[in-house]
């Protein structure tokens, strides 16, 4: 069941960020239909459904992929369709041609998102922001709760390490581990977009998305690593993160991704969604499930 859900920094999925090389996915559209389909199949290696008004599209684009994007019966999740389609044809003629028909209501490119970039200067973990937001004055007040739940949509968290056997037998890092959300058997609860044969386990490839998790609740005042915002304090009383892996080890992530994660973080208790990224492409389908989730 969702919950009243607060979006945090997706303000930089509207204004954007420097990207590198293109800003969508080639090959790729997504669409938002009067009409979501209810039988899809292939024939020939050509998608084929009820609609013929999609399947004569489909056959001259030689659409070999169509999947709904949120499993919902309810619009406007259940409108939105992701397809794919050989890399010769150009996204916005494929694009043009489907705004055109009057069932699409929205057409718009497989838009890239780019992780924000921490930098790697040696005295960066100085923290010198917590001082000039009053953390201090804040903490007298709130330390950080373990009613509230966090969802970091992003590029996973430290889980240990993955080449262990058995993997990830070592564990979080001792500073973040006390508040990542876990279930009764200790195992993290958070939902992998990257390695569909992982699912349920966001391990973090890339360091990002713990770097960010440990900012909003890195555990204080226990002489170890940084100080979180809302971490607690001595080890107990933060803030639970739940991870959200949508970025490999590098490159970006594609709209229709980072729109299944906001809203499997709004349907999986996420009380906040944080997500330290952005695109310079306004995408609809991206804002619906913003909606959605606010």
């Amino acid at each position: 069941m969702k919950r009243a859900v607060l979006v945090f920094t997706v303000t930089f999925l509207l204004i954007g960020i420097q990207l590198i090389g293109e800003n969508y996915f080639e090959g790729e559209l997504n669409i938002k239909v009067q009409t979501p389909f209810e039988t899809i199949y292939i024939n020939n290696g050509i998608i084929v459904t009820e609609q013929n008004w999609f399947n004569g599209l489909s056959e001259e684009y030689q659409i070999d992929e169509l999947e709904q994007i949120i499993q919902s019966d309810n619009p406007p999740h259940n409108q939105w369709f992701h397809l794919e389609f050989p890399e010769n044809f150009e996204v916005n003629d494929v694009k043009n041609d489907f705004e055109y028909r009057a069932e699409v209501l929205i057409a718009e490119p497989s838009f890239v998102y780019q992780m924000h970039v921490a930098p790697d200067d040696e005295l960066y973990s100085y923290q010198w922001a917590l001082t000039n937001i009053q953390a201090e004055d804040a903490w007298d007040i709130e330390t950080g709760s373990e009613e509230i739940i966090v969802g970091v949509i992003d590029t996973g968290i430290d889980m240990g390490d993955p080449d262990m056997v058995p993997p990830f037998v070592d564990g979080p890092h001792i500073d973040l581990n006390d508040n990542i959300l876990k279930d009764v058997n200790g195992n993290v609860l958070g939902q992998n977009f990257i390695f569909p044969q992982n699912p349920d386990k966001p391990f973090d490839e890339n360091g990002h998305g713990t770097h960010v998790s440990g900012i909003i609740a890195a555990v204080t005042n226990n002489i170890i690593g940084v100080a979180g915002l809302a971490g607690g304090w001595n080890q107990s009383g933060g803030v639970k993160i739940m991870p959200v892996k949508i970025f490999p080890r590098d490159g970006g992530a594609q709209n229709h991704i980072v729109a299944q994660a906001i809203n499997w973080a709004a349907n999986n208790g996420s009380d906040i969604i944080n997500m330290s990224l952005g695109s310079f492409d306004y995408s609809q389908l991206v804002y619906d499930e913003i909606q959605y989730a606010d």
